[in-house]
């Protein structure tokens, strides 16, 4: 099974007292059946000596779409927790909720008896530091004992459907997010859980533990925000309290107060479950592996969302008419990617900070070298789609996306390699749900700008 997708020659600038320098700007123009839409380019002509020289051959498009390229992501032992629901205007709701278990702090090969111990109070804590939402809104969120147990030898997925949890919440809290103010979320959970927590961790070691308790699940129950909790710390070491996220259970034992303190160290078995409900959206043909709708169908704009599968496709069907000739070189000085996310939702909806260009298939696949998958590379490396690939980060001063793709888009044009279209895919997908809803028109479009210089041949 393929894991999910984590993530020329080389600008070169002739003097400028002698080069023709052209800035070709592709805007992305959506395409309709038969009928084809595209930009004129725009030239400056710098002074020159005759010999380079300008070359105008054809107009040029990108053909841009949305596409559900998988939503079977791994979202299996995640750097963090999400629980919560979202509504974008563009994107539909999105649910996340996080299945994990817990293991007792203090606790290894020994065992400890907790007859008698009577539960006084139980908290669950999680430290948090990013949301995506309004936190104008109250979230309410809840918790749920597991009624499967998670097999640590699974490779649980967003779309993991088969786990199945006690409807009746065990506690629930409502709150509105701060996560920039070093908040944590505190739970109240019964008494009665705190005393099935003990009954399972009398007299069992760390691992009788979790075979004798299966879990958690957090779940949001109004559409306001999702959370991305840490997680506890990764230490190995079960004598030392550095986690920032925990259970605690206060209880009596003989009249004497105790306290058993459980964590979620990385490595230990858990997963996001995400889900996005786009049916009353633009967007609602994205049902099934592989389908796509084009930025014709959605008033020229284009969707990609973290944890969901739902990713920007683009196609470049042009480049590959400007090749040199009998007469002239083409010489590719830069190819830069852009993409300007629409800012309505913002700062609730914080765009997908970075992007990996992956190739695709004619069916809508990821197109794989080896085991590897196939990534749009740097410039200055050979395009073999594995190594060094490009990153396209969001920009917050400038607010946009930009990628130089140099090498890739050189090696189009001279047939080095062929394409179906890149996917633009969200390098982290286990554990974020960021939107990035762009325009493929109008005056801030998705766009390819390629700098060159036409050398005549002698």
């Amino acid at each position: 099974m393929r894991k999910n997708i984590t993530t020329s020659i080389t600008n070169w600038w002739a003097n400028s007292s002698l080069v023709i320098k052209v800035l070709f700007c592709f805007s992305v123009l959506s395409i309709q059946a038969c009928k084809k839409e595209a930009k004129e380019f725009n030239l400056q002509q710098l002074p020159g000596d005759g010999s380079i020289y300008t070359k105008f051959t054809d107009t040029a498009v990108v053909i841009s779409s949305t596409l559900l390229l998988d939503d079977s992501i791994i979202t299996n032992q995640p750097t963090f927790f999400t629980f919560g629901q979202v509504n974008h205007s563009a994107g539909g709701t999105t649910q996340a909720a996080a299945y994990l278990r817990l293991i007792p702090r203090a606790l290894a090969a020994s065992r400890v008896d907790f007859t008698g111990a009577i539960v006084d109070s139980v908290k669950l804590i999680f430290d948090y530091n990013y949301v995506v939402g309004d936190t104008m809104l109250d979230n309410t969120l809840s918790v749920h004992e597991l009624t499967t147990a998670l097999d640590p030898n699974f490779q649980y997925r967003a779309n993991t459907d088969f786990v199945t949890f006690n409807t009746t919440p065990v506690g629930t809290v409502t709150f509105k997010p701060r996560p920039k103010s070093k908040d944590v979320i505190r739970f109240t959970l019964s008494n009665t859980f705190g005393q099935t927590l003990l009954s399972a961790l009398d007299d069992a070691t760390s691992d009788e533990f979790q075979s004798n308790f299966n879990g958690i699940m957090i779940q949001g129950t109004n559409i306001a925000s999702v959370i991305t909790a840490n997680r506890s710390s990764s230490s190995s070491d079960n004598t030392v309290f550095a986690q920032s996220s925990y259970l605690q259970v206060w209880f009596k034992q003989s009249g004497v107060s105790k306290t058993q303190v459980f964590y979620f160290p990385a490595g230990l078995t858990s997963f996001n479950k995400i889900q996005a409900d786009k049916s009353a959206t633009l967007f609602s043909g994205l049902l099934n592996k592989g389908d796509e709708v084009s930025s014709a169908m959605t008033g020229n704009y284009v969707l990609a969302q973290s944890g969901t599968g739902t990713f920007i496709k683009l196609r470049f069907p042009s480049l590959n008419q400007w090749k040199s000739n009998v007469d002239s070189v083409i010489v590719i000085n830069r190819a830069v990617l852009r993409m300007n996310p629409d800012t309505t939702d913002f700062p609730n909806n914080p765009p997908v900070p970075t992007f990996v260009l992956a190739e695709l298939l004619p069916s809508n696949e990821v197109k794989f070298k080896s085991t590897i998958p196939s990534l749009v590379q740097v410039s200055g490396r050979p395009q073999t789609g594995t190594g060094f690939p490009v990153s396209m980060s969001y920009d917050n001063s400038s607010g946009s996306y930009t990628a130089e793709i140099t090498d890739y888009v050189q090696a189009l044009m001279f047939n080095e390699i062929s394409s179906d279209g890149i996917a633009l895919i969200p390098s982290v997908n286990s554990f974020f749900v960021n939107y990035t809803y762009t325009p493929t028109f109008g005056p801030k479009p998705v766009r390819l700008d390629v700098y060159y210089t036409v050398v005549k041949k002698f």
